[in-house]
């Protein structure tokens, strides 16, 4: 299994414009909290889901969230609550849509078939 960053080893600095290949998404509010990213069960499922997703965090903490592909495509979720995606993915919404799934899937543990009701 490839190297993941984890919560004490930061990724870079905040997203830069320009960076990726491709489009800059406009900028919105996420409708999950950067934080979803560090929940075992729910990353368990976007990794899953998105095995080639780096995730990491920027010089702000861990609720600086940056998460980057192979492709070029980065997005950052700020503290301050604000969705910057830039390249061909929308990587903030492919984590969301992972979070739906796992949801509908009744938010099931990471470790065995539980789920969190």
């Amino acid at each position: 299994m490839r190297d993941r960053a984890t919560p004490d080893a930061p990724v870079g600095p905040a997203v830069p414009a320009g960076l990726a290949e491709g489009p800059v998404w406009a900028r919105r509010d996420p409708q999950l909290p950067s934080s979803v990213v560090w929940d075992d069960h729910v990353r368990f499922v976007v990794d899953l889901l998105l095995p080639d997703l780096i995730v990491g965090h920027s010089a702000g903490g861990l609720h600086d969230v940056v998460l980057t592909s192979p492709d070029g495509s980065q997005a950052r979720h700020s503290p301050a609550g604000e969705l910057v995606q830039i390249g061909s993915r929308r990587l903030g919404d492919e984590v969301e849509s992972a979070h739906r799934r796992w949801q509908e899937w009744g938010s099931p543990y990471r470790e065995s078939g539980k789920t969190a009701d």
